[in-house]
Parts: C-alpha cells; sequence; structure tokens
C-alpha cells in the first residue's frame, strides 16, 4: 500500500499571541502570533489532496492473517503476528482496492463478531484459510461491496437472541465458491438480499430461522443446494427479486413465496414456474 509521509504544522504555543506597546503611544499594542511551528507543515492544496485520496488505495495484492492466538493491540496482520479479529483486519485493508485481491486469512476457530464490510470497492476482498478451517461468526452484514468472496473454508454464522438476518447484503455480490455455509438463529431471515446484491451459495444450510432465503428489490440468491429447517418461509422473493437453487430439501411450513414480481426457478427450467 502506498503510504505518504505528510508532516503536520504543530504550533509550539497554539492560540497565543504577543502584545508590544508602540514606542511614544501608551494606549496602543502590536501584536504578534506567538504560535509559529518549529517544523512547517504540508501545504494544504488541491494537489496534495488528490494524492492523499489517490494514496489510500491498495497497490499490490496483500494478504491479512486472523486467529484466535493473534492480537489486535501488538499483532500486525502477518502469519507470525496475526490480528486476533476480523473486524480489526477489515479496518486495515483500504476502501479503494485498485483492481487488486485483499486477502484475510483465518485460522480455525470461533470469532463472536457482527462483522459489518462497507465500501470496499474497484477489486476483490478474499476470507479464506486452510482447506478445512472450520470459522464462525455471529452475524454478517455487507454494504456497497463489489466483491466478496469465502473460499476454502466451512463458514457458520451463528446468530443469536438479538440477531434478525445471519447474513444482510445490500448493493454487494458475495460468493461462497468452496467449502460451505451455515446458517443458524436469526428471527428474519438466513439470508437477506436487497437492492440488487447478488449471493451465490454453492451449499447452504439453515437452522433456527424465520424466513431461510429472502431476495427483495431486485436482489438475486443463487444457491446449488439448500438444506436444513426455517419456522416461516422457505424460499420469498418479492419486489423483484429472483432466487434460483438447483436442490431444495428444506423443512419448512411454506417453500415458495413471491410477491410484486418476485420470482423463483428450481432446477432445469424449460418455462418459468408460477411461484
Amino acid at each position: 500500500m502506498a503510504r505518504v509521509n505528510w508532516v503536520d504544522r504543530v504550533p509550539t504555543k497554539p492560540g497565543r499571541v504577543r502584545l508590544t506597546p508602540v514606542e511614544g503611544d501608551s494606549n496602543l499594542y502590536d501584536m504578534t502570533r506567538e504560535d509559529a511551528p518549529q517544523v512547517e507543515g504540508t501545504p494544504l492544496n488541491a494537489a496534495n489532496l488528490n494524492a492523499m485520496q489517490e494514496g489510500t488505495g491498495l497497490t499490490e495484492n496483500v494478504t491479512i492473517y486472523v486467529a484466535n492466538s493473534g492480537s489486535d493491540n501488538t499483532g500486525n496482520g502477518t502469519s507470525t503476528a496475526p490480528y486476533a479479529t476480523i473486524t480489526k483486519a477489515l479496518s486495515t485493508i483500504p476502501k479503494s482496492l485498485n483492481g487488486y485481491t485483499a486477502r484475510v486469512y483465518i485460522a480455525n476457530g470461533a470469532y463472536p463478531e457482527k462483522l459489518i464490510i462497507n465500501g470496499f470497492t474497484g477489486g476483490t476482498l478474499m476470507f479464506t484459510g486452510n482447506s478445512n478451517a472450520n470459522i464462525s461468526v455471529t452475524s454478517i452484514s455487507i454494504q456497497h461491496t463489489e466483491m466478496l468472496i469465502f473460499r476454502n473454508l466451512h463458514f457458520s454464522v451463528t446468530g443469536g437472541s438479538d440477531v434478525l438476518y445471519g447474513v444482510h447484503t445490500t448493493a454487494s455480490c458475495m460468493v461462497v465458491d468452496t467449502g460451505s455455509f451455515s446458517v443458524s438463529n436469526a428471527s428474519v431471515s438466513g439470508i437477506y438480499a436487497i437492492l440488487g446484491a447478488t449471493v451465490y451459495f454453492t451449499t447452504l444450510t439453515l437452522s433456527a430461522v424465520g424466513n431461510a432465503v429472502t431476495a427483495t428489490n431486485g436482489a438475486q440468491i443463487i444457491v446449488g443446494t439448500i438444506t436444513g429447517v426455517s419456522t416461516d418461509n422457505g424460499l420469498r422473493a418479492t419486489a423483484g427479486g429472483r432466487i434460483f437453487y438447483g436442490n431444495n430439501t428444506l423443512s419448512t411450513p411454506t417453500m415458495h413465496v413471491t410477491a410484486s414480481g418476485g420470482r423463483i426457478l428450481a432446477g432445469s427450467q424449460m418455462s418459468i414456474p408460477n411461484y
């Protein structure tokens, strides 16, 4: 990542002035600033502002390591000094990816975090690890992120009594291309996609969720194989949302719910079904 060493203008006596009597007139004083800095700072101008902005993005592919044994205080994100939380790793990645890939390499373990992934554009953000790694978090919210890929992980979203959505995606693209993905304990929906979001799972397992999968407002969810249990609806597509699936063994009171142009397509399609 590019780094520019900008210099602050540091006053030696902030806000102070010197009053000097004017010779020959005791009622008049000359006033001079006494906050002159010891080191002159970097000028604030359009050129430097542009350079500062350009310097915030990635300049190469990066890998940041996370492990339960790591530390957010003393770690630096390397394999030998990992961070302890995924949230900390995300905070070190510039929002502008500039066509590169930022990998968060997560060691096997439980990470009781409500992840918020917001505004990563221009490249790929990837969660990865050893092929046998089992990773769990509390919930995930993905907002305005161009591409988030889960690779080589068995990833679980465990939810909780205060979790409405296990995975909530807004105007983002999320892809689980290898490994597995499961969601539990989400009162409204296990997977919820809105505002043109695209979500893809090779396999998806759900339990103790209200609606299993919800796509609305032009979002689409594609699932190869979906299994598990939901207490309300299985697949819910509304307001132009689309759900596509290959195999489905969900146990649910109502499997398909559509409204306002929502569509659900199952298996090999010869025509659009009535749900």
